[in-house]
C-alpha cells in the first residue's frame, strides 16, 4: 500500500476550517428548528416574576433621581418601557380595569387571552 503525499500546513488549515464551518453549520440548522412543545399563553406567564422585575426597575429610576443621575434614570426608563415585562404588566392592568370593553385609539380590543399575549409583542413606543 502506497501513502500519498503528506498535507503541507496550508492544506491542514483549509481543513480544519472546513470541518469547523460544517460543525456550525450543523450547530445552526439545530438552533432553527421549531420548539417541540406547546408554547406558553399569557396565562402561563410568572406574574410574580414580571411584577419584581418591573418594580426593581421603578426603584432604581427613582433612585437615580433623588441622587441626581438624570441620564441615568431615563436609560433606566428606556428598559422598562421595552421591557417585556414592562408590556405584560401594562396589558394586565388596562385589560384588567373598569374600563377593560372601551377600546383604544387603533379601535382594538383584547378580550381573548391569545390576543392580549400577542399585543405585548405588538407594543411599541411610537407609531
Amino acid at each position: 500500500m502506497k501513502a500519498g503525499p503528506l498535507p503541507t500546513g496550508r492544506s491542514l488549515r483549509k481543513n480544519s476550517q472546513n470541518q469547523l464551518r460544517k460543525k456550525s453549520q450543523m450547530n445552526m440548522e439545530n438552533s432553527m428548528c421549531a420548539s417541540s412543545g406547546k408554547a406558553l399563553g399569557r396565562d402561563h406567564l410568572k406574574w410574580s416574576r414580571h411584577e419584581r422585575h418591573v418594580r426593581r426597575l421603578q426603584a432604581r429610576i427613582v433612585k437615580a433621581t433623588r441622587v441626581g443621575r438624570h441620564g441615568r434614570a431615563q436609560a433606566l426608563q428606556r428598559l422598562l418601557t421595552h421591557s417585556f415585562s414592562g408590556k405584560a404588566l401594562a396589558v394586565k392592568r388596562v385589560t384588567g380595569n373598569k374600563g377593560k370593553r372601551t377600546s383604544g385609539v387603533d379601535g382594538a380590543l383584547w378580550m381573548t387571552p391569545e390576543s392580549k399575549y400577542n399585543a405585548v409583542g405588538t407594543l411599541k413606543r411610537r407609531g
